[in-house]
């Protein structure tokens, strides 16, 4: 877990020999699947790094295809499934080449999933619409498109047709700061 959530701290001060290290911290042998779901739940529950979200692609691509019920039966920090999304949440918040097109993001949509399905919708807008004076933030934060997540919204709405998944946009339907067109 250490290993995961710290890495950061360590990647940038020592990137070539923290790519040599990546290999063992994600493991892929499978007698180690423990270790490997400890480093990737560390490395979850810390911030998103562009440079670092580019670099862990494919343990992105392979967290998507893995199957929650072979999760070791344990306690975790943050639920994986949940921290997931979150990453790829932010991934689409704040990163432009993280879109609808982008291998992850159909990836991630194409398996079924409720549960991840809707914390990535209710993540994604809640940066925005869930704090006082939304519009003082994004003016601080321009980064965040609030194009792009009225694009996501329809988006979901063509694409998702999972009850459960579109709960996540419970808390998006606020017109009190006007971020939305209230229709």
């Amino acid at each position: 877990f250490m290993f995961g959530h710290y890495l950061a701290f360590f990647y940038y001060r020592d990137i070539p020999w923290m790519e040599k290290l990546l290999p063992a911290i994600f493991t892929k042998d499978p007698a180690k699947v423990d270790l490997y779901l400890a480093a990737w739940e560390g490395y979850l529950t810390a911030s998103l790094y562009p440079e670092m979200f580019e670099k862990l692609h494919d343990e992105y691509a392979r967290a998507i295809t893995l199957n929650p019920a072979s999760y070791t039966k344990r306690k975790y920090r943050g639920d994986l499934d949940d921290a997931l999304a979150t990453h790829l949440a932010l991934a689409y918040l704040h990163l432009s080449d993280f879109n609808f097109d982008s291998d992850l993001y159909k990836s991630f949509w194409s398996i079924p999933s409720p549960k991840r399905h809707a914390e990535f919708i209710s993540f994604v807008g809640r940066p925005v619409i869930s704090r006082d004076s939304p519009e003082e933030w994004l003016k601080d934060n321009e980064e965040v498109s609030v194009k792009k997540l009225e694009a996501f919204w329809d988006w979901a709405l063509e694409h998702c047709d999972d009850k459960e998944a579109l709960q996540g946009f419970g808390f998006w339907m606020q017109a009190k700061y006007k971020i939305f067109d209230p229709e």
